[in-house]
């Protein structure tokens, strides 16, 4: 039953907009992005992510191993998808969003055996994708000694969107799309004391 629950939300969605591996502590898995705002099944999802945007630039942020611009971690007991959004994207890069919009999401199955007393989900789980606008700077709600290293803000152009990944442009473009048809309703000066670096 939770199976079909999620084949029809995955349907609701269409076709996947591509298909990619990770490898997560020798797990392998496959992961499909899907473009859309459907209604998730809540028991499959164990993360939210959100792009974030401030104009025309996007938010892009470094970790030891890579750039991205979908910040974002593991739901909190109790909260809502967009109150893990918000956190976590706070927690990671310092920024306060607000505004956010679902526009997609990652499915994820593992293509590996199940390792003894795995503790995350298996064999298929959710990562829900949002859009949402930088509104300021809090620098207290940076997690101290965190795995991510940086963040900036960057100008969306061709050089930016040819460095992400495929299903990190799809992100992009959809985010750009759903925040154009919903302008902000509020409006203050935007101030960052990040470091630069290059993409």
């Amino acid at each position: 039953m939770q199976c079909d629950r999620l084949s029809l939300y995955l349907a609701s969605l269409g076709a996947p907009v591509c298909q990619e591996s990770a490898t997560w502590g020798g797990q392998v898995l496959r992961v499909q992005s899907y473009v859309g705002s459907g209604d998730p099944p809540a028991e499959f999802v164990t993360s939210a992510r959100c792009v974030v945007l401030r104009g025309d630039q996007v938010l892009v942020v470094r970790d030891p191993d890579d750039l991205h611009i979908i910040p974002g971690g593991r739901c909190a007991p109790g909260e809502s998808f967009e109150q893990t959004a918000v956190r976590e994207v706070g927690e990671e890069t310092g920024w306060l969003v607000d505004d956010l919009r679902l526009i997609g999401a990652k499915h994820f199955q593992h293509l590996s055996p199940k390792p003894p007393r795995y503790p995350h989900p298996y064999p298929i789980f959710l990562q829900l994708i949002y859009a949402g606008r930088a509104q300021r700077y809090c620098a207290e709600l940076k997690e101290v000694d965190g795995w991510e290293l940086g963040a900036e803000f960057v100008p969306v152009t061709g050089a930016t969107v040819g460095t992400l990944r495929l299903s990190e442009r799809h992100f992009l473009a959809a985010a750009r799309r759903v925040m154009a048809t919903h302008p902000p309703t509020w409006a203050q000066p935007f101030t960052t004391s990040r470091r630069s670096f290059a993409l």
